[in-house]
């Protein structure tokens, strides 16, 4: 078990009218709210604090949360950004998003589809049916333009959900390249259960929680 930083004397730095700054490790205890309790960088240890944690120089050990509209926001702001980390609420947000929009672009494409590209039926003197497709090239160029508008929004939807998958491992200390994990059978499981990890709190080797 790593040894924790020693607090400070709260006591007296409290009367001399000064906070005294938290060491590394200490965090706000997720079981006492009214005490601190030491994180080896990988678990919770036995080591506590009676320390008063309402006081307002208590660190916060975990990102904050995000709503809907900003979580899609800073997703598009970071659209590049493979460093970093992000909140749980920022990666689940911006799924639900992702899928509310897929199935919004993919009514268009069935649409263009069915209007654009209209079958004609023909039966001939022997009573045989025949169906032909018989599109105007205008019909064609604009279900062209809207396959390709559709594919387009596809590929910024990737690469934004790509960033914030690295993002949301790096949230949790494992690398960003386990996405890649994604491609090997039930791989895709794995990842799942990475991505509803909870934070690491406080300060990780990819950076301070989000903010």
């Amino acid at each position: 078990m790593t040894d924790p930083t020693p607090l400070p004397d709260w006591t007296s730095a409290g009367a001399q009218g000064s906070a005294p700054t938290t060491p590394a490790g200490w965090y706000a205890d997720p079981s006492d709210a009214a005490s601190l309790r030491y994180w080896d960088g990988t678990a919770w240890t036995a080591h506590q604090s009676a320390a008063v944690a309402t006081q307002q120089w208590a660190p916060t050990p975990s990102g904050r949360s995000f709503g809907f509209g900003e979580s899609v926001s800073r997703a598009f702001r970071r659209w590049s950004d493979f460093s970093g980390r992000a909140t749980q609420s920022e990666f689940w947000w911006f799924y639900l998003f992702q899928v509310i929009a897929s199935f919004v672009l993919y009514i268009p494409l069935v649409i263009g589809l069915v209007v654009l590209l209209p079958s004609s039926t023909n039966i001939d003197a022997y009573g045989e049916v025949t169906v032909t497709n018989a599109p105007s090239g205008a019909a064609v160029a604009v279900a062209v333009v809207l396959g390709l508008v559709i594919l387009a929004a596809y590929l910024v939807l990737f690469v934004v959900s790509l960033a914030l998958s690295v993002r949301r491992l790096h949230d949790t200390d494992k690398p960003g390249w386990w996405v890649l994990i994604s491609f090997v059978p039930f791989g895709g499981l794995v990842l799942l259960y990475f991505w509803i990890l909870p934070s690491t709190p406080g300060q990780n080797q990819y950076g301070a929680p989000s903010s």
